[in-house]
C-alpha cells in the first residue's frame, strides 16, 4: 500500500525570533560554539515536527543613522537546543547570505530585510540557529525572523 499520497500541511503558525547580538562574531561556518554566545537559537519545532519557510534578517539600531558592518549571515539546523553545538554533528549550515554596510534607522530611506529561503521540514527536537560572521557597531545588530508552522 503506498504511504504518503495526501499531502500534509500545517496546524499552527510557528514564527521564532532571535537578535544577534552587537558583539558576536562566528568565524567559523561549521556553527561550532555556545548558544547565546556567537550562535543564537530562532527556532523550536513543534511537537509533531515543523515546516520552515525561510528566516528573514533585519537591520536595528537604538540611535539615528548608525551604519551596519558588512558581514555574513548564517543559518543552521541544529538538535541541540542549550549549550554547545559542533558543527557536522549536531549542527547543519543551512544557507548564508552576504550584506553589505546598512545606515540603519535612517531618517530619509528604508532598509532592505534579506531573506534564506529554507521551505523544509524539519522533525521534532530540532532547531534552527542564526549567527553573523563579523561583530557590528555600537547601538546596532541583526534580528532573524524564521517564518514556518507546526504539524
Amino acid at each position: 500500500m503506498p504511504a504518503n499520497t495526501s499531502p500534509i500541511f500545517t496546524l499552527t503558525p510557528n514564527i521564532g525570533n532571535a537578535k544577534i547580538t552587537t558583539t558576536a562574531a562566528l568565524v567559523r561556518s561549521d556553527g561550532t560554539d555556545t548558544i547565546g554566545t556567537n550562535i543564537f537559537k530562532a527556532f523550536t519545532a513543534g511537537a509533531n515536527g515543523s515546516f520552515v519557510d525561510k528566516v528573514r534578517f533585519n537591520t536595528v539600531a537604538s540611535a539615528a543613522a548608525v551604519s551596519s558592518v558588512a558581514t555574513t549571515l548564517r543559518v543552521y539546523l541544529s538538535t541541540v537546543g542549550s549549550g554547545a553545538t559542533t558543527g557536522g554533528t549536531d549542527t547543519w549550515l543551512l544557507g548564508e547570505v552576504s550584506v553589505p554596510v546598512i545606515s540603519t534607522s535612517n531618517s530619509t530611506s528604508a532598509t532592505n530585510y534579506y531573506d534564506v529561503v529554507l521551505g523544509i521540514a524539519i522533525p521534532t527536537g530540532s532547531f534552527i540557529h542564526v549567527a553573523q560572521h563579523i561583530a557590528q557597531t555600537t547601538n546596532q545588530n541583526w534580528n532573524a525572523t524564521v517564518f514556518g508552522g507546526n504539524y
